[in-house]
């Protein structure tokens, strides 16, 4: 029922599926295969196609994407109540996640894809850094820098995070946290780097994501697609925001009705 109505391409729904295939069968991104981006959403996702029972392998994969779409608006909406206050302003965060569900939902067909992935860290990412401890803050931040990991416009993504610390916290916290934060980043390095898969994916995995793009397609594609969506999205929150702080709900509603 929830998904009944998509067909089946094997295309874009087929891209990242048959991707984890080859993983499986005991091959590497950008060592047996080619592929321009970072390597994050196949190797996740042959975890869960191995993890699925044969013969549901491609309806279990459309779920999971659904799943992660769902996510990305779950960790979204609780990280808003944490910077909102919800009652005061006589909306519910909920209301306003069902309606970025839906919006996700008719943005792409049911399938796993690493645009969502980035999404979807990064929205994970926020939520634990909104948690407002120490160890929450590394560790979101440590999750942000997953997003460019499955594609490279996310980049933006961490250099935001270390911009959301410097206001969170002073300066001398703020060190330490990216020094933790940094520490754990070289260590898991190293383990890729040194132990498995080693330097010959990695530089494979530079040249090939990186080779082939101008940075001016990596960080202009990260600011028109999700920077600028967000700050519009914001600027209408405190629109909204402005008129319940003037206005009635009656007269509110008057307002969108004549808008």
């Amino acid at each position: 029922l929830l998904y009944g109505g998509y067909g089946f391409d094997d295309t874009d729904q087929g891209f990242i599926l048959s991707l984890c295939y080859r993983i499986l069968g005991g091959e590497l991104p950008h060592i047996d295969f080619i592929y321009v981006r970072p390597p994050l959403t196949p190797l996740l996702h042959s975890l869960e196609l191995w993890l699925l029972p044969q013969g549901i392998e491609i309806i279990g994969m459309r779920f999971i994407g659904v799943l992660y779409l769902w996510g990305s608006v779950l960790f979204s909406v609780l990280a808003l109540k944490k910077l909102f206050d919800f009652d005061s302003l006589h909306i519910s965060p909920w209301l306003l996640g069902a309606l970025g569900f839906i919006v996700s939902m008719h943005n792409y067909p049911p399938m796993v894809w690493h645009t969502i992935d980035g999404v979807f860290f990064t929205a994970l990412g926020v939520y634990l850094m909104s948690r407002g401890s120490q160890l929450s803050t590394v560790i979101g931040f440590l999750v942000l820098c997953l997003a460019p990991l499955a594609k490279q416009p996310f980049g933006v993504v961490p250099v935001l995070g270390i911009g959301a610390i410097l206001l969170l916290y002073p300066l001398k916290k703020t060190l330490r946290i990216l020094g933790m934060a940094a520490g754990i980043g070289a260590v898991l390095f190293a383990v890729v780097y040194f132990v498995f898969p080693g330097p010959t994916f990695v530089q494979a995995m530079l040249e090939q994501s990186f080779g082939a793009t101008d940075p001016q397609e990596i960080i202009w594609p990260g600011i028109q697609l999700y920077i600028w969506p967000s700050l519009f999205i914001l600027v209408g929150f405190g629109g909204i925001a402005l008129l319940l702080r003037f206005r009635n709900r009656d007269q509110l509603a008057s307002t969108i009705v004549l808008a």
